[in-house]
């Protein structure tokens, strides 16, 4: 055996003594073939319903998150995702309450995430029910690699029963099992225990409350939802000490274009700012779609923060060009704009 091998096995079997994969060939396989090293006869269901321990390493590389539009063509969006790079998430049980712990490192964008606490022990039966619901049990005595790269994971729980659930994989998008990994129920659950206690999740983007400006074209084709059919241009400017707003409506029906202008108070501003928030709108940083030998719909948001920061994202053609996500139809900011002003003496649309 010359030292290639000799060292390739000498890990594998190092591997298989901590229990993490079975002792099968330790031959390498050609370059960039799938090697399965899965125990077949691990148990592949539970009894105990009491997690002591839980661990879960996974990293992804030049993962590019994108937003399909109505009509399926996708578009990139930014990645706000705060479990980037390389993470872990334990939760260990410790009486009658269970500390948890995240750590995150991603050298690409020199972004590192780390929170810990102490939570009620009902997280471990939370975390249960998504093993019970997602069958992770199924993935027990799981293992693959190969010489690709891009996906990692390794997931490691313990019972109080003795019992266990181990499974991993290195390479390529071939090592994740089939049908996936339960990863987003678990970046839920741990979202909510650092949120439980107290801690920010980590964001690209400012806070809310640092909006500066806001610019929002759209077309509605649609006046049965509650709002005359037209193009809209909705704006918003906070300059030195005044927070102006200008919106208007050129009617479909083609009538004479409608314009207002206004000052808003600053509890106005804070109720754009949260409204801006709870309709996602910075999901959409980075979303482009031109399909304009489509259609004449047009879609533009621009949101810029008081450090200069800006999101954007735009479309042109027919509704198929339009986000499926994170944008209905204008309708909560045209009336958050009616109910300006309203307020002002004035009257929109």
């Amino acid at each position: 055996m010359d030292k290639t091998k000799a060292l390739i096995g000498s890990a594998l079997m190092a591997a298989s003594a901590a229990g993490i994969i079975p002792a099968y060939s330790t031959e390498p396989q050609p370059c960039g073939g799938l090697e399965d090293y899965s125990n077949q006869s691990a148990p592949k269901t539970i009894a105990s319903k009491e997690i002591t321990a839980f661990a879960y390493t996974f990293e992804h590389m030049g993962a590019v998150p994108s937003l399909k539009s109505r009509g399926d063509y996708y578009a990139t969006v930014a990645n706000d995702d705060p479990y980037q790079g390389r993470c872990t998430f334990k939760l260990t049980k410790n009486g009658q309450q269970a500390d948890f712990q995240v750590s995150c490192s991603n050298e690409m964008q020199g972004r590192d995430f780390d929170a810990k606490g102490t939570v009620g022990v009902d997280a471990l039966d939370e975390l249960q029910a998504i093993i019970d619901k997602e069958n992770v049990a199924r993935l027990n005595g799981f293992y693959r690699r190969n010489s690709a790269l891009g996906n990692s994971f390794s997931l490691k729980i313990n019972y109080a029963s003795g019992e266990m659930i181990t499974a991993g994989g290195e390479g390529g998008i071939s090592v994740v099992p089939d049908g996936g990994l339960p990863e987003q129920s678990f970046k839920a659950l741990f979202t909510k225990l650092i949120t439980q206690t107290g801690q920010p999740i980590p964001s690209i983007y400012p806070p809310a409350d640092t909006i500066g400006h806001l610019e929002l074209k759209f077309v509605n084709n649609h006046p049965e939802a509650g709002f005359p059919a037209g193009l809209y241009l909705l704006q918003y400017l906070h300059f030195e000490n005044e927070e102006y707003a200008c919106v208007s409506i050129v009617p479909a029906d083609g009538g004479e274009k409608r314009m207002i202008s206004m000052d808003l108070t600053k509890q106005e501003v804070k109720a754009l700012q949260d409204l801006i928030m709870k309709e996602n709108l910075l999901r959409l940083s980075g979303y482009t779609v031109r399909k304009p030998e489509l259609g004449d719909q047009v879609f533009r948001v621009e949101i810029g923060f008081e450090n200069r920061q800006a999101i954007r994202a735009e479309a042109q053609g027919d509704e198929s060009v339009l986000p499926s996500k994170y944008w209905t139809n204008g309708k909560p900011f045209v009336e958050f704009f009616s109910q300006a002003a309203k307020k002002h003496g004035k009257t929109f649309p």
